[in-house]
């Protein structure tokens, strides 16, 4: 697993799927830097409204496909297919 990179509202990974024939795949991490409950309840929101709207997208060419969305202990994680580009 490696670092990809950092934001306002968590982390990004890259990682290998174990149960899916070691298929490489991208972890985000949601980790807001919200301080107040309010400010923690809308960024869970618009988190959990991000994996909504990769699901329902379901196979579009340019946009990851969404593996997985879950809760463990207390971080919400976000799975994505790993997309590589080639820039020429």
């Amino acid at each position: 697993m490696g670092f990809l990179g950092a934001g306002g509202f968590g982390r990004t990974f890259q990682a290998v799927d174990e149960h899916r024939l070691d298929t490489p795949c991208v972890i985000k991490q949601f980790l807001p830097q919200q301080s107040g409950t309010a400010e923690l309840e809308k960024a869970t929101e618009l988190f959990k409204r991000e994996a909504v709207r990769l699901r329902d997208l379901g196979k579009h060419p340019q946009i990851p496909d969404l593996l997985a969305f879950f809760a463990q202990e207390g971080r919400l994680y976000l799975i994505q297919e790993l997309f590589i580009y080639l820039l020429f």
